[in-house]
């Protein structure tokens, strides 16, 4: 089995992708579940990632909507595109990983933790951006509703996600070419031997390293938490008011949520992101492996776990929490499984037209 590594943990050495001694042979079945559990996770995320594709570009999910609850539509597709891509990537890594670094291995394996580990980094960064995106969206809609209205329209949001993808491949690209893999070897009946070799001089090579390991961190993690803690305390604050009002101003008449539910998925979206992403990207200034021995490879497999589940299941809490969401998904089953979703979704959906055609009676919290 393929020892453990920091999924998004690259250039901590000089010519190397980190600095990682080999996992120890003692007790090492113990966290061997995860080379195994990391791809059965990554595999679920690509299908739940498909299903959010299919489902989100469903004119049904659409239908009702005003235009700023499209435009958080958008942000989602956006969102299960790369994080379905992640998830490509992470799938192979138990399989191709394997041996240490600058030691003898198959240049599959060799090319994949170069470029496999490089795209990783590259997700991260799209994902993170594109929840920023979504937070600062809602913000603008909570606390200055009339001028969201005005300003935040569909060409823009697609702006937006484009600029956000470009962006963070820009910026990821030193993780892509500051190596190259060479072959070594080969003449009068040696073994081939592949090894990183440095693009750049030393002195560019030092340059990209410290790029790598504080400037793109920066920008891809630190600022981005920054901004979706205080968005999130915003949006939880606004959470809780629009319940009171339910609960005190209005008692009997029907209450349409739509703009609620879409802020509680986003709130629950950031929480899962700053708690299952930022232990991995603290842990790549600490080096566990080689700092903590048998149990920094435990806590990076936990790590690893972690940011792949922040990845996998977005379909689950979409499920639960977007009755529109679940009906769309219902509606493309086969009459046959109709029994794995009892009429509550039917009836959700009629009482929806019900509601709809008696709108005069409705009072509607937009957040």
């Amino acid at each position: 089995m393929a020892d453990v590594i920091m999924l998004n943990f690259t250039v901590a050495g000089n010519v190397t992708i980190q600095n990682k001694t080999p996992a120890p042979s003692v007790g090492r079945d113990r966290y061997d579940w995860f080379q195994v559990a990391i791809p059965i996770v990554s595999l679920c995320g690509i299908l739940g990632n498909v299903l959010n594709l299919i489902i989100l570009t469903r004119k049904r999910m659409v239908v009702g909507m005003d235009r700023l609850g499209r435009t958080a539509n958008y942000g989602l597709i956006g969102l299960a595109v790369s994080d379905f891509l992640f998830c490509v990537v992470v799938f192979p890594h138990s399989f191709l990983n394997n041996g240490a670094v600058g030691q003898q291995t198959a240049p599959l394996g060799k090319y994949y933790r170069l470029y496999g580990i490089a795209a990783i980094n590259l997700f991260i960064m799209i994902s993170t951006w594109l929840i920023v995106s979504m937070a600062v969206k809602r913000y603008i809609v909570v606390v200055y509703p009339l001028h969201a209205r005005e300003q935040l329209t569909i060409r823009r949001t697609a702006l937006v996600i484009l600029t956000v993808y470009l962006g963070s491949v820009l910026l990821t690209l030193p993780y892509f070419l500051h190596l190259a893999v060479r072959a070594t070897g080969g003449e009068n009946g040696t073994e081939v031997v592949y090894k990183y070799r440095p693009v750049w001089s030393k002195r560019d090579t030092k340059n990209m390293q410290l790029y790598m390991r504080w400037i793109w961190p920066i920008i891809a993690h630190f600022v981005p938490v920054v901004l979706l803690v205080f968005c999130n305390v915003r949006l939880i604050r606004e959470l809780k008011g629009a319940r009171l009002i339910r609960r005190s101003s209005c008692p009997g008449q029907k209450i349409k949520e739509r703009g609620n539910k879409v802020t509680l998925t986003l709130v629950i979206i950031v929480l899962m992101l700053l708690i299952l992403v930022s232990p991995a990207e603290l842990l790549k200034y600490v080096n566990p492996y080689k700092s903590w021995g048998y149990v920094g490879h435990i806590v990076a497999s936990v790590a690893n776990m972690m940011q792949t589940v922040n990845f996998s299941f977005n379909f689950l809490l979409y499920f639960a929490v977007n009755a529109n969401f679940r009906q769309t998904f219902r509606a493309l089953l086969p009459p046959c499984l109709d029994f794995c979703f009892p009429d509550k979704a039917s009836s959700a959906s009629r009482a929806f037209t019900r509601t709809m055609s008696r709108s005069s009676r409705t009072l509607e919290i937009d957040l």
